[in-house]
């Protein structure tokens, strides 16, 4: 398993609860919070075997115009 984190800019709240369910179901969300200043900005770490399904699965939300903008990195954090 690996630990990926996930920015996303969203303006659509549903949208941002459909992505979370859907990530879930590819790994296991660690952790999850929503940026204070700029609300529209979400982060998540997840542990997971499948990046590349993540990463496609974001791009699709992206080409459809649901999220605006996204990024995915792996990460050697245990946080």
């Amino acid at each position: 398993m690996i630990r990926i984190n996930i920015y996303i800019t969203s303006y659509q709240n549903e949208i941002i609860e459909e992505v979370e369910s859907k990530l879930s179901q590819l790994g296991r969300i660690l952790k999850r919070s929503r940026s204070s200043v700029v609300p529209q900005f979400y982060f998540y770490r997840l542990e997971t075997n499948d990046k590349e399904s993540i990463e496609k699965l974001l791009k699709e939300y992206e080409e459809k115009e649901l999220i605006s903008w996204f990024k995915v990195e792996v990460t050697l954090s245990e946080q």
